[in-house]
């Protein structure tokens, strides 16, 4: 038996894959800054824009398939290297947010409610029915 563990302590693979998670962990640890200071410029951009910088959406997607990669590395889910041993991810698979800003109705909760489930009697342009 201590000759198995001693075989398992030796193998040169492991020791390497652990030397890559350390890199891979620093790597991580700079990501979070990365992704702090894009929520930042992106908030300031849509704030005297009205919109979100596209290329920082889609450099966002990027970057949140490359931490999902890392992390997937470093729990061993895969054997696979992320950037710079790999390609950097460039598929975008994320739905994305309206670029603009949507405008807010100015109608009241009532018409709202009334063209989301219009009456079967009333036809479009007739006055309201009083049963009074």
């Amino acid at each position: 038996m201590d000759e198995e563990i001693k075989e398992k302590l030796s193998d040169t693979n492991t020791w390497l894959r652990g030397l890559y998670m350390l890199l891979f962990i620093f790597i991580l640890g700079l990501t979070k800054f990365v992704v702090g200071a894009l929520v930042i410029f992106q908030f300031i951009n849509s704030l005297f824009t009205g919109s979100a910088n596209e290329r920082l959406i889609n450099f966002g997607q990027n970057l949140a398939q490359y931490i999902s990669q890392t992390v997937l590395f470093l729990c061993y889910s895969t054997e696979e290297k992320p950037f710079p041993f790999n390609d950097w991810p460039s598929q975008q698979t994320l739905k994305k947010a309206p670029a603009t800003k949507k405008k807010t109705s100015k109608k009241t909760p009532t018409k709202l409610a009334q063209e989301a489930h219009p009456t079967p009697d009333k036809k479009e342009g007739d006055e309201p029915v009083n049963y009074q």
